[in-house]
């Protein structure tokens, strides 16, 4: 499974937003933010500029490195970068580091994206590298192959209807980004990055998806963690916004809403000593919907699901909602 994702995580490496060795202004200047190709000496190379990072890898291995700015020109732990020239194409310099000078030349591949990142262009080869092991399961009757990497697993759906084809593609996409994060955790100081797409059950007409990241330790203070459920109509491929089964949407979860003061009053974690927690877009269970909490970093701990029954949310419901309810009993 192959994706070239157009968005990426990537810890901020203190690093400007544009840098040359010429002190001309920046409408003067063509700007070294982009990506690029070439060599450094004998070796080629991908390099990034974004206004938060700079980043380059040597095409043989992939592996990271840092650039940070300073006086003029680009550090790495044991190296620095002299630019001598940036134009709208070419970027031209010398390599400095463990007593050798060797000359920097990159051509610009691509402009940064419209979201600030470095894209496909620059991506690419990561993604590609990452070789897979598949192996077949079912979740229910739904007939699922299961995809491995050393980045943890993801899923695919096995038929070649359109509402597989758009799971699937979503599914190829998180894999795409999980590459990218590696790669990028690994430039802020981390050692590994797993991750997890787990399609856990069919409910009804629709497939309930978690998405789940372990602690991962990518540089800073703290490690990163998250945790999602993605709900998709099985008829269509789409993904579900559940938001709309509640008869206020998301403002049914806001302060001093009734079902609000319902989810407090049924938070399990009543041994956590936080109030400023986050409930999330619900996903459905068996008996009902669970709504998952987030509190803050450092009580990450407390963080859980509310569970409320389909009968005790009946008058919180939309019509879209009680449909689905009204569906299950069938």
């Amino acid at each position: 499974m192959k994706s070239h994702p157009a968005r990426f995580l990537l810890p901020p490496l203190l690093l400007a937003a544009a840098c040359t060795a010429n002190p001309a202004s920046a409408q003067e200047a063509p700007t070294i933010q982009g990506t690029w190709t070439g060599r450094i000496g004998n070796s080629a190379v991908n390099a990034c500029f974004t206004p938060y990072s700079g980043h380059y890898y040597y095409q043989r291995y992939l592996n990271g490195i840092a650039l940070s700015s300073e006086d003029g020109s680009w550090k790495e732990p044991d190296a620095q970068w002299k630019i001598s020239r940036v134009s709208d194409t070419e970027l031209d310099g010398v390599w400095l580091g463990n007593g050798k000078r060797l000359t920097i030349h990159l051509t610009r591949r691509a402009p940064l994206q419209q979201d600030g990142e470095c894209g496909d262009a620059y991506y690419a080869p990561i993604v590609d590298a990452v070789k897979y092991q598949y192996s077949d399961t079912k979740v229910g009757a739904l007939p699922v192959r299961i995809v491995k990497s050393p980045l943890g697993q993801a899923f695919e759906l096995k038929g070649e209807s359109a509402a597989i084809r758009h799971i699937n593609d979503f599914a190829r996409r998180w894999l795409g980004t999980q590459a990218i994060n590696a790669f990028s955790c690994k430039v802020g100081g981390g050692e590994e990055w797993q991750s997890d797409l787990t399609a856990n059950k069919v409910i009804g007409n629709y497939l309930l998806v978690a998405e789940n990241e372990p602690d991962n330790f990518c540089g800073g203070a703290h490690g990163n963690s998250y945790h999602a459920n993605h709900l998709f109509d099985l008829r269509t491929g789409q993904p579900v916004n559940t938001f709309t089964w509640l008869a206020n949407g998301k403002a049914s979860l806001e302060e001093k809403h009734p079902l609000r003061k319902l989810l407090e009053k049924l938070n399990p974690r009543d041994d956590c000593d936080d109030d400023s927690y986050e409930i999330s877009a619900p996903f459905p269970a068996a008996a009902g919907f669970r709504f998952p909490t987030s509190y803050i970093h450092a009580n990450r701990a407390c963080n859980d699901e509310i569970e409320v029954s389909y009968a005790r949310l009946a008058p919180y419901l939309s019509n879209e909602g009680k449909a689905f309810v009204k569906s299950l009993k069938r």
